[in-house]
């Protein structure tokens, strides 16, 4: 396969710091959290090109955001030189619909209403193929996950074992892209992605006393900090703070060293997501190249999350202050 040089996306780039302009800054989020009514805060996301959000439930509210991600995907993907770009920011949607799939046919319900769009496949597509047991138009990496999770589940009855082998294969599937796209900051994303989501983990497991064992299956190797150690800290009751000395996710570190003891869990994820929203950052000081474009679809990623949680809280009657300890430091 050609590889593709640093000026091919000198077009793509020069595109997309000019709609960075319209992404949701602090200021308009601070706005939204202190917007009286719902429909001010709606205004203030048409100043961002967002449209027909007014009076959407959760549900609606988050299929509007996952169309809105999925034309700004389709319009990236067509001025792209690698379009396996884009598709590294769908993975998570269809490892999300295969876990709806493989749980709502062990339960014998119906899943397709929390089944998401904006993966690589259509929801319905993938949800036909899996009741067919027809996975030939699917990579082979993400097919054998769903075969082997639903196996688990059917002998276990663990839906937990289950996620594992999903959450294990989407990370190796990304890996795999970041290698073949011979990128150094999407690797560097992807490691500090492993090492966010295995200090989450972590945490949780702790939490619920999970098995030690099911705790070391459940992390993943790839990520900067040794799964091992990790899961040694936890077993024998030692800090998690040091292993992450000189790392993004110090601060989170800390964090997760205070969840375990009974603090909040909402402020290692904000920290965990601050952490890789700063390693984003420094795609703003390369010129042009895959950084930028990596950097831009994941602050979109971002600013739909924020959306959803602002409009969220909102509705839960949250206070203003309630709603900023759950956003990221960047939109507070």
């Amino acid at each position: 396969m050609t590889k593709n040089n640093d000026t091919d996306y000198l077009y793509l780039t020069m595109v997309i710091r000019a709609k960075e302009a319209a992404l949701l800054t602090g200021e308009q989020a601070d706005r939204m959290t202190e917007a009286k009514t719902d429909e001010e805060a709606v205004r203030i996301l048409e100043e961002c090109g967002y449209e027909g959000l007014a009076g959407l439930d959760a549900v609606a509210l988050d299929k509007r955001l996952v169309s809105h991600l999925d034309g700004i995907r389709g319009e990236v993907r067509r001025f792209c030189p690698e379009p396996r770009l884009v598709d590294i920011f769908q993975l998570k949607y269809d490892y999300h619909n295969a876990k709806v799939l493989i749980k709502a046919q062990a339960a014998s319900v119906d899943g397709a209403r929390l089944m998401s769009g904006g993966g690589r496949f259509d929801a319905v597509v993938l949800e036909e193929a899996y009741y067919q047991d027809s996975f030939s138009a699917f990579p082979e990496a993400f097919a054998k996950a769903v075969m082997e999770a639903r196996d688990v589940l059917s002998r276990t009855k663990d839906a937990q074992r289950a996620d594992i082998v999903l959450d294990k294969a989407y990370f190796m599937e990304m890996t795999a892209m970041a290698d073949s796209l011979d990128s150094d900051f999407f690797k560097g994303y992807v490691r500090l992605s492993i090492d966010s989501a295995n200090l989450r983990t972590a945490v949780r497991a702790k939490r619920m006393n999970l098995d030690y064992d099911l705790l070391e299956e459940a992390l993943m190797d790839g990520g900067n900090t040794i799964a091992r150690s990790v899961a040694a800290a936890i077993r024998q009751a030692e800090p998690l703070l040091p292993l992450y000395a000189g790392s993004p996710l110090y601060a989170a570190a800390a964090a997760a060293d205070d969840a375990i003891s009974g603090g909040r869990l909402t402020r290692l994820e904000k920290l965990c997501d601050n952490a890789l929203a700063g390693y984003l950052q420094a795609a703003r000081r390369i010129s042009f190249g895959q950084a930028p474009i990596i950097a831009y679809l994941a602050a979109v990623e971002a600013e739909a999350a924020t959306i959803r949680i602002i409009m969220v809280s909102r509705a839960a009657g949250l206070a203003p202050d309630q709603i900023r300890e759950r956003l990221r430091d960047s939109y507070v």
